[in-house]
């Protein structure tokens, strides 16, 4: 039993709209992806020199984009490469600097020898304690959390409101107050559906 008909990557979201809408129509899963690409600055992604906003809106992009789920290939990719990963309890892995520039100066490289975008696949850190959140994981949450009162509207409300902020996974809005407006909007929205 196969649960997710297709994995779409983001950047393929620009062109496969109709796709997306038939297989969920007849009652398939189907499920964006991102991680290392898109990298060009126009496209949403979670690497560590991008805005947050452009994390959190993601699940908003899959709200806009019909999808029912969103895969994330790796949040602890960087765990392997400090020093607590050797057993060492009483350290706590070193982040990377920022240059100027606000790029990372981690050196992870892939099996074809081309270097990984800004912390791509580490979204939180080995802590002494247990695992330390990131910036980055709290905005994919709030996102998340925005894409659960999303799903509670009916499927025209829903794409009003994502609609707002995200048309595609080139096309948006980071605009804070507008999302946090738009948020209400769609809390408002359920509280009507409730009575």
């Amino acid at each position: 039993m196969c649960l997710v008909a297709f994995l779409l990557p983001e950047w393929v979201l620009l062109s496969s709209s109709r796709l997306v809408t038939f297989f969920v129509c007849v009652g398939k899963s189907v499920w964006g992806y991102h991680c290392v690409s898109p990298t060009p600055n126009i496209y949403l992604n979670s690497f560590v020199d991008v805005p947050l906003a452009k994390q959190r809106l993601i699940p908003w992009l899959a709200a806009q984009s019909n999808l029912t789920g969103w895969l994330y290939w790796y949040i602890n990719y960087g765990w392997v490469h400090s020093d607590i990963s050797s057993g060492e309890k009483a350290k706590v892995a070193p982040l990377p600097l920022l240059d100027p520039a606000g790029h990372s100066s981690y050196d992870a490289r892939v099996s074809n020898g081309a270097f990984w975008t800004n912390e791509d696949g580490n979204w939180m850190y080995p802590g002494q304690h247990g695992p330390l959140s990131s910036l980055r994981l709290e905005a994919w949450r709030r996102g998340l959390e925005d894409r659960a009162l999303l799903a509670l509207l009916t499927p025209a409300q829903r794409a009003e409101l994502s609609g707002r902020l995200v048309r595609s996974a080139s096309n948006w809005t980071i605009d804070p107050r507008l999302m946090e407006q738009t948020r209400a909007d769609a809390a408002a929205l359920v509280g009507t559906l409730a009575c």
